[in-house]
């Protein structure tokens, strides 16, 4: 659980005279002067000098480590380069120029639903909207960050890969520090062997986009992500800032979950199909002169527009039909014949495949895999040619330049292209699992020999049908059913496997061949490797007894596991009922990191397969990991109502069980927000609700931190609860509500009766100051309300709310507090700091504005030091508070403990503006000097400021000229004067 920080650093930075040594914050970051505040605390405004931080080269690094991390299956710039590639120029011109594309683009945070039928463009659109934006980011003016991601059926993104891929592109096209904000990230998901979660995804894409004046997010083909996905991507995207603009076949979800959504219906525009059309004539010359020579080319191309009703991909496959044909009776007779649905072309295509050459129409539909059929292994000298089978399919696949990957040319064809190749292929699994698992063969799979995660994956990559034969042979050949040939075969495969590699969370196991058919799930063959001799077939008998009787159904993998916790983790539920039925299985195995089969199954909320295990007599239902976690802990972590529900019910469960670090079930839903497990675990009799970490945090803390105000609402109920707890360090609930401007948790804690809206940790901090210095203006108001509430209270160092929120410029938060009766407007810290000195040398206008019209104010007020806010201001060169505080009438020639004047600080930090305005200044004291002799003037000749010795001096020959000229009037008036050409004490007298 990590402790927000305070900023605590400035006012020790200012202590005249008070420096540190160089302190290193690690990888070359320094600080040379000031205080570092230690621990968990994070450090906002030095000011002190700061040595280089990392190189460009070293950042650069940091990035490209932090891309492999993530380890993203798509890139979406290479997708958009493709699509951007084959767009014909203009089209979508009409879209990027209608109204309710330009109101969404210039209205910041709005959010425009742009929804079409199967095979509108709307990724052509998508990709025109992008090519729009992206000059923004070019301004000079303000900051402008473009992030978009292209969603596609065969490449299925989850919600944390398009959060990643978000803050890449952040990264990678915008300024390179931001990658301190990714690195901690990083540095604990590669320590701890952990992928991030989305939620932290979340809170780092949300932080960045604090960097930006605006944000643009372009997300296309939200239908196209797995449908499981869809609902909790909406709401995530929901969550942004920035400007949101979404391209989606319609979705109920859509409608209801995104608010304040604006929506335009797409359709592919006459002018848009006109373009399309117009660029394969000049491809199909033979087409073209047809339909020229017969003036025929617009009424083909009103033709094909009317039956493409607003679909580009109709259009295209219309053309693309056409190309054949060499005379114009065959051009019409095609035209006539065309369906109107997007399914009818399809079939057309089919049609036109099956027409061709029988030898071609083989190699078409085998998908050019180019498999030896008496091997099964794919040999390159079989392959035909990419672009000859892009031409042999009639235009239902394409080729994506940048990956070179060849897909289906929509989502929409994979359905309906299915009943058309199984009449030609109707048991194709067996055919499929045969080439994968040579495959496999080929590539060393069944014994390998790397243990490293990385370079299996790298190994995998490289090659994309060896990828999807180690994801997916399982399914084809469970797909086969118990057919003989099917099991024979991969009998086969699976006794070869003596070292074969399993991608685990945090690293690579290898397996033997009954780990294997836990992995894929394939429970028939427990029956072969465990059943009785005289089951066997008399051809199986032998290699099934060497493959799998040579070890027990209890044997481990390199890491520990054993069939059934790799069957539970995967949720292979039939494996899992037939392997508890051999006698000897032992249920509650545990693997490397201490981990048993329920403990996993409840962690990944396999809840059919909860279910069996619980059924095993003698199953340890509060068994914990090497980490102390139960699968009651797991499961509500995570939020598996279902598996926590179950657990509940099972007698000797314990509820209040702690982990090593002293979190409970409770404790971990609390913090997740998983209201209907928090509610599942209230209803145990005798659960803890008080139940604290061993560094403090109870439910109601984390809860409150996180802004989980169902979780806390139902905390809350429990009679009894202490809503004062404090943790280690001295906060309670309402301090890390307040802390983190959760309104609706400060709201409902500040209702309890009891509740100490005035407590304080054990660096005196309170509610009110952590709201106070973080902004949070809502929960400020809320807290004022309390009759009791201590404005004026101090922390160990003497900040107060007033002065925490001055120094970081919330000008709404300090209005509020300075209508409060009694507020100390010149309260001082112990080194002497107010509010208003942090907001002038922070810079701050808005602040120092509103404590100016707070009457009797002490302007001159200085620090221990002896700096006033003015002197403050001007040496940071914040020219417009300067003004401010003069017009107000401060002491222009105040000095501080060295008698350095105002006029000597600005002039030393070479800040010409404010010189200027303080020799303005009636009775301005130019020639003082500090107690080394130094001057204003001499400062800047010092430090070679030629513009400010400049006015120095012009305002010194001006008032000697002025004093002369004075001198000569008072002789000329007989006035006696001395040697000074003061007045005598005669004629003063």
């Amino acid at each position: 659980m990590s402790v927000a920080g305070r900023n605590k650093s400035l006012p020790a930075a200012r202590n005249a005279g008070g420096t540190v040594p160089n302190v290193s914050l690690g990888e070359g970051n320094t600080i040379t002067g000031g205080t570092v505040i230690g621990g968990d605390h994070i450090i906002y405004n030095i000011h002190p000098h700061a040595e280089r931080r990392n190189s460009t080269e070293d950042r650069d690094s940091l990035i490209s480590d932090i891309t492999t991390y993530f380890d993203l299956k798509s890139n979406s710039r290479a997708i958009h380069i493709d699509v951007r590639k084959k767009r014909i120029p203009a089209t979508g011109n009409w879209f990027v120029n209608s109204k309710e594309y330009q109101e969404w683009k210039a209205t910041k945070g709005a959010v425009l639903c742009a929804t079409g039928i199967p095979g509108a463009g709307k990724t052509v659109l998508m990709s025109r909207v992008v090519d729009d934006l992206l000059p923004l980011e070019e301004s000079v003016d303000h900051k402008i960050c473009v992030l978009y991601i292209y969603n596609r059926y065969n490449e299925a993104l989850s919600i944390g890969d398009i959060l990643k891929w978000f803050i890449l592109q952040i990264l990678q096209r915008h300024s390179r520090d931001l990658v301190d904000f990714v690195k901690p990230l990083y540095r604990r998901g590669r320590l701890e062997r952990t992928s991030p979660s989305d939620e932290d995804l979340m809170n780092m894409l949300l932080r960045l986009e604090g960097h930006f004046d605006r944000i643009y997010y372009v997300v296309d083909g939200v239908d196209e992500v797995d449908r499981k996905y869809q609902f909790d991507l909406i709401l995530a995207l929901g969550q942004l800032q920035g400007n949101l603009i979404f391209a989606s076949r319609p979705l109920e979800d859509l409608r209801t979950e995104l608010r304040n959504a604006k929506y335009v219906n797409l359709l592919a525009q006459d002018e848009d199909l006109r373009l399309l059309i117009d660029d394969r004539l000049r491809r199909y010359k033979g087409l073209r002169r047809v339909l020229e020579s017969h003036l025929y080319r617009e009424e083909v191309i009103a033709m094909i527009a009317e039956k493409a009703a607003g679909m580009f991909l109709h259009a295209a496959l219309q053309i693309e039909a056409l190309r054949s044909c060499l005379s114009l009776a065959a051009v019409e007779a095609k035209l006539e014949q065309f369906p109107a649905g997007i399914e009818g072309m399809y079939a057309a295509s089919i049609a036109r495949i099956e027409n061709q050459d029988p030898e071609l129409v083989v190699i078409a539909k085998q998908a050019a895999l180019g498999v030896n059929p008496e091997t099964f292994s794919v040999e390159k000298s079989l392959m035909p040619d990419k672009d000859s089978i892009v031409d042999l399919c009639c235009g239902l696949v394409e080729v994506d330049t940048e990956s070179d990957v060849v897909r289906l040319v929509h989502l929409t064809a994979r359905d309906a292209l299915e009943p058309f190749l199984l009449k030609d292929f109707p048991q194709p699994h067996l055919f499929i699992s045969k080439v994968l698992a040579q495959r496999m063969a080929d590539n060393n799979l069944p014994r390998y020999t790397i243990v490293e995660r990385e370079d299996f994956v790298a190994h995998i990559r490289k090659e994309p049908l060896l990828g999807y034969a180690y994801h997916h042979w399982g399914t084809h050949v469970l797909e086969c059913g118990d057919g003989p040939e099917a099991v024979d075969t991969a009998m086969a495969f699976l006794r070869q496997c003596s070292s074969f590699p399993r991608l685990t969370w945090n690293g690579l196991d290898l397996l033997k061949p009954l780990h294997v058919a836990a992995n894929y799930g394939m429970s028939i063959y427990l029956s072969h490797a465990f059943a009785p001799r005289q089951t066997l077939s008399e051809s199986s008998r032998q290699p099934a007894e060497q493959a799998f009787n040579s070890i027990g159904v209890n044997a481990t993998t390199m890491l520990g596991s054993t069939a059934l916790t790799i069957a539970s983790t995967d949720g292979h539920v039939d494996f899992v009922k037939r392997i508890l039925t051999i006698h000897s299985i032992n249920a509650n195995a545990r693997d490397r990191d201490g981990s048993t089969a329920l403990l996993l199954a409840s962690l990944l909320g396999r809840g059919e397969v909860v279910k069996e295990l619980l059924q095993v007599y003698g199953i340890d239902v509060n068994a914990a990991d090497n980490e102390g976690w139960t699968a009651l802990m797991l499961a509500s972590e995570e939020g598996h109502d279902g598996v926590v529900r179950q657990l509940l019910q099972f007698h000797g469960i314990d509820v209040n069980a702690a982990a090593n670090d002293g979190g409970t079930a409770l404790v971990v839903a609390s913090q997740n927000g998983h209201d209907g497990v928090v509610k599942e675990l209230l209803q145990v009799h005798g659960i803890n609700v008080d139940a604290a970490k061993n560094n403090g945090w109870t439910a109601l803390m984390v809860a409150s931190q996180n802004g989980h105000d169902g979780v806390v609402r139902k905390l809350l109920q429990v009679h009894g609860i202490d809503v004062n707890a404090t943790l280690n360090d001295g906060r309670t609930a309402l301090m890390v509500a307040s802390q983190y401007g959760r309104d609706g948790v400060v709201r409902q804690l500040l209702q309890v009766y009891g509740i100490d809206v005035n407590a304080a940790d054990d660096e005196g901090w309170t509610a009110l100051m952590l709201a106070s210095e973080d902004g949070h203006d809502g929960v400020v108001r809320q807290l004022l309300q309390v009759h009791d509430i201590n404005v004026n209270a101090a922390d160990d160092e003497g900040w107060t709310a007033l002065m925490l929120a001055s120094q970081h410029g919330h000008d709404g938060v300090v209005n509020q507090l300075l209508q409060v009766h009694g507020i100390d407007v010149d309260a001082a810290a112990n080194d002497g700091w107010s509010a208003l000195m942090v907001a002038a040398e922070n810079g701050h206008d808005g602040v120092v504005k509103e404590l100016l019209q707070v009457h009797g104010i002490n302007v001159d007020a200085a620090k221990n030091d002896g700096w006033t806010a003015l002197m403050c201001a001007s040496r940071n060169g914040h020219g417009d508070i300067v003004r401010l505080l003069l017009e107000y009438g401060v002491d222009t020639n105040t000095a501080d403990n060295n008698c350095d004047t105002t006029l000597i600080v600005a002039s030393a930090k070479g800040h010409e503006a404010v010189v200027a305005q303080l020799l303005e200044c009636p009775g301005i004291d130019v020639e003082a000097a500090n107690k080394a002799g130094d001057t204003a003037l001499s400062t800047a000749q010092t430090q070679g400021y030629a513009s400010i010795m400049e006015l120095l001096t012009n305002f010194i020959q001006s008032r000697s000229i002025r004093d002369n000229t004075s001198k000569g009037e008072k002789r000329r008036l007989g006035t006696p004067l001395d040697d000074s050409g003061r007045p005598t004490k005669r004629a003063r007298s």
